[in-house]
């Protein structure tokens, strides 16, 4: 999980992003300039589940506000997870933070665990689901940090496993494209990986949910990306036809039985 994190002083941008990287989160430092940007790049596919942290100086609250309003601009105003980080609790300014448009304010110190549940809990509720879970077929997908189940027993994924499968179950039944998957987990690395990591993540996740399930769930959609869905069972509703034909049945046997 990567976030972009806005924290000009260096002690306090080590510390916290050192205690964020203990429950998986990578820290994305950007400067003030970030927010200079045209940041509708922040509602694509990929980029929508990253959260933006801001550090808030209550000496430069105007700065806070304008930061906010930069993420929160574009044509469908980008649903990011936004948090503003202070050093103390003041009610009426944190009124005034939240009614721009940020999702929580919270103080330092903080614990990562507690970063990780504000940003699932957005991204939960931006893409409709409101359980911390997602029921596919057999396979019951954790939206809050943990590792899916299939019959009750734990699938132990890798982090960057992780990433993946979790950005495929908050979509289900969704197409998503490579290219949305590759954002959602590198995103602004500076060194990429090859070209086909994603493809290669998508057969790992494929070959353990084969062996516990005995079908494979994500599924190639050719040309336009994968698909996280419960197998089709081959069966098919009855037509009405049949239907009728059945209650005929019945009632035909029904009339022999009562002779």
């Amino acid at each position: 999980m990567q976030v972009y994190y806005f924290e000009p002083n260096d002690d306090i941008y080590v510390a916290t992003s050192r205690e964020m990287a203990e429950v998986g989160i990578e820290a994305i430092r950007v400067e003030e300039d970030f927010f200079d940007m045209d940041l509708a790049m922040l509602g694509q596919d990929g980029h929508e589940t990253r959260a933006v942290l801001i550090s808030h100086d209550d000496k430069n609250s105007e700065r806070t506000f304008r930061f906010i309003k930069s993420v929160r601009a574009g044509k469908k105003r980008n649903a990011n997870p936004l948090f503003i980080v202070r050093d103390f609790k003041s009610s009426n300014s944190t009124a005034d933070i939240l009614n721009a448009g940020a999702d929580d304010v919270f103080s330092r110190p903080f614990k990562g665990v507690e970063v990780a549940a504000r940003i699932n809990s957005v991204n939960r509720r931006t893409h409709g689901h409101v359980s911390p879970s997602v029921t596919v077929g057999d396979i019951v997908a954790y939206l809050d940090g943990r590792d899916p189940e299939v019959h009750g027993e734990r699938m132990e994924l890798t982090g960057r496993e992780h990433s993946i499968f979790n950005y495929l179950a908050l979509n289900a039944g969704r197409v998503i494209t490579k290219d949305a998957l590759y954002e959602s987990v590198y995103g602004m690395k500076d060194t990429p990986p090859y070209d086909k990591v994603i493809d290669v993540y998508i057969c790992k996740l494929r070959k353990k949910i084969r062996e516990r399930t005995g079908n494979t769930y994500i599924e190639t959609v050719y040309g336009r990306g994968y698909m996280f869905q419960a197998p089709d069972t081959g069966e098919e509703a009855p037509s009405v036809s049949d239907v009728a034909a059945n209650i005929e049945q019945g009632q035909q046997a029904a009339s022999f039985v009562g002779r």
